[in-house]
């Protein structure tokens, strides 16, 4: 999976966050899918749902079965992201925004990891966000969440 997982979701969105700014309706904090997100021969079809504040990739088995996700939520202040795969389970990353790596210079952003801690607001986030999502794999991305933010993790 590491081939086409990590990475591939700041290449086709735009991270964004799941605390809104004031303001924000909530019909616009709704994940929906972009109809027209970019496939790549020979790797799992990807879905990609985003809204104002927060983005959804998953990535796709041939009967429609979910292989990965990867969730980012905390943007502008504080973006992360939460990949989780059939072969590497969950984990949690920063997204290093580039803006530190050369001095005077932005670099492309980067996913870089991080303790798997303090779920709770992305798993809230996701589970005010998700009701347009199918609920085929919805649920299971949100069970995912809930079960990290419930036991402690040493990372």
């Amino acid at each position: 999976m590491r081939g086409f997982f990590y990475g591939q979701l700041a290449e086709c969105t735009s991270l964004t966050a799941h605390n809104a700014p004031t303001g924000i309706p909530a019909h616009q904090m709704m994940l929906t899918e972009i109809a027209r997100t970019h496939q790549r021969p020979g790797e799992p079809r990807r879905r990609w749902f985003t809204s104002e504040t927060l983005d959804l990739m998953v990535w796709l088995d041939e009967a429609g079965e979910l292989l990965a996700f990867q969730f980012s939520y905390g943007k502008p202040q504080d973006e992360k992201a939460l990949s989780w795969s059939r072969q590497q389970g969950l984990s949690a990353q920063q997204v290093e925004d580039g803006s530190n790596l050369l001095p005077g210079h932005k670099a492309s952003p980067l996913l870089v990891a991080a303790p798997l801690a303090g779920t709770q607001a992305a798993a809230a986030a996701f589970a005010a966000a998700s009701q347009n999502l199918p609920a085929a794999y919805a649920g299971y991305i949100l069970q995912l969440l809930q079960t990290a933010t419930e036991k402690p993790h040493d990372q």
